[in-house]
C-alpha cells in the first residue's frame, strides 16, 4: 500500500515542480529583450565584460532559443579574448541558428586558436543564411587560404554555389588539380663516341680530377666533330667584329688600318 501511495505523490511532486518554474519564469516581450541586450552590450564596451556576460548568460536560461540573444552572449565573450570557450559553446548540440554577426566573429576566433575545421563550419553556415552569398563565400575562401587553409576551402565555396549557382567569383576560386612536378632537364648535346670513355673513366674516379696536363687529349674534341660541315668550319675562322665596323680579313689588313 505505501509502495503504490509513493508511486503515486513522486509524479505529483515533479508536476508540481515544473509549474512552479514555470510560473516563476519571468516572460519578457520583444522589446524587453532588446532593452536587455542593449544594457549587456553597453556593459561590454565599457570593458565591464563579466558583468555583461553573467547578464547575457542568465538571459539565454530565460529564452534558450533566442538566437539574438545567443548571439549577443558568443559576442561578448569574444570580446573578452575568450576565443576557446566561445567556439566550444557555438558547436554545442541544440543551439538555434546563429546570426550572422557572431558566426563571422566566431570565424576568426576559431582561426585564432588553429580549429580550422570549426572556422570551416562558421563560414558554411553564414553563407547560407547571408543575404549575400557570393560576397561572404569569397571572403571566408580567401580568408582560409591567407592561413595556408586550403583544404577547407572545397565546401565554403560549394555552399556559396548552392546559393549563387555559376558565381564567376566562386567558380573562379575552385582549385584546379596541378599536374605532378617532373624534374626539368637541361637539353644537351649527346657526348661523343671519341670523348665517352675519357668521361667515363673521370666518373669511376670521382676523387681525380681530370687533369689537361695529365690527359690533354681529352679536352681536345675529335677532328671529325671540327670539320662536321664546311659552314661549322667557315664560323669557327670568321673574324669577329662589333657591329657597324668594317670586316678585318687578315693581321696584315689589320696592321695596315692600324698604320
Amino acid at each position: 500500500m505505501l509502495k503504490r501511495l509513493t508511486s503515486l505523490l513522486i509524479p505529483i511532486l515533479v508536476l508540481g515542480v515544473l509549474v512552479n518554474e514555470i510560473l516563476n519564469t519571468p516572460i519578457y516581450t520583444d522589446r524587453e529583450l532588446a532593452s536587455f541586450r542593449e544594457r549587456d552590450i553597453a556593459l561590454a564596451k565599457n570593458g565591464q565584460f563579466d558583468e555583461a556576460l553573467e547578464a547575457l548568460k542568465a538571459l539565454s536560461e530565460i529564452v534558450p532559443n533566442n538566437p539574438l540573444v545567443w548571439g549577443d552572449y558568443l559576442t561578448v565573450m569574444i570580446w573578452a579574448h575568450r576565443d576557446q570557450e566561445a567556439v566550444q559553446l557555438a558547436n554545442k548540440p541544440g543551439l538555434p541558428p546563429l546570426p550572422n554577426y557572431v558566426l563571422a566573429e566566431l570565424f576568426e576566433a576559431a582561426l585564432r586558436i588553429g580549429d580550422t575545421a570549426s572556422a570551416q563550419r562558421f563560414a558554411i553556415a553564414e553563407t547560407g543564411r547571408s543575404d549575400n552569398p557570393e560576397k561572404v563565400a569569397v571572403t571566408r575562401v580567401d580568408r582560409l587560404r591567407e592561413v595556408g587553409a586550403e583544404p577547407f576551402t572545397g565546401a565554403v565555396i560549394a555552399a556559396g554555389l548552392k546559393r549563387v549557382p555559376n558565381s564567376a567569383p566562386l567558380l573562379m576560386r575552385i582549385e584546379v588539380p596541378k599536374p605532378p612536378e617532373t624534374a626539368v632537364v637541361a637539353a644537351v648535346e649527346p657526348v661523343p663516341e671519341a670523348v665517352a670513355p675519357t668521361v667515363d673513366k673521370a666518373l669511376e674516379q670521382p676523387n681525380k680530377s681530370l687533369s689537361v696536363k695529365e690527359n690533354p687529349s681529352a679536352l681536345k674534341a675529335p677532328k671529325s666533330i671540327l670539320s662536321k660541315s664546311s659552314a661549322h668550319a667557315n664560323m669557327a675562322t670568321r673574324p669577329l667584329r662589333r657591329p657597324g665596323a668594317p670586316v678585318i680579313a687578315s693581321r696584315t689588313a689589320a696592321a695596315k688600318s692600324v698604320g
